[in-house]
């Protein structure tokens, strides 16, 4: 965990909403904002930036298909075997 990163939570038009830096075990904690849109880590002239309007990771070239996970799985167990050829 890295420690006394400043972290800044910009609006669209890249206005600082709030600033914090993180602590000891590497946390940092902000207000959430609905018009919250960049966030920026800066440490020692180097600059972290996340988009919060776009997907954490963009999975487009692997094939994720499949089966769509649910946390409910539906069985039917009948009085006999159902079984048709």
């Amino acid at each position: 965990a890295l420690d006394n990163i400043e972290i800044r939570l910009l609006d669209e038009k890249g206005n600082l909403i709030s600033k914090t830096k993180t602590d000891n075990q590497g946390h940092a904690t902000l207000e959430k904002s609905d018009k919250a849109r960049l966030l920026l880590a800066i440490r020692n002239g180097q600059t972290s930036m996340i988009d919060l309007r776009k997907p954490a990771l963009d999975l487009s070239e692997f094939d994720i298909g499949g089966p769509q996970g649910y946390s409910k799985q539906f069985f039917v167990f009948g009085p006999r075997d159902l079984y048709r050829p």
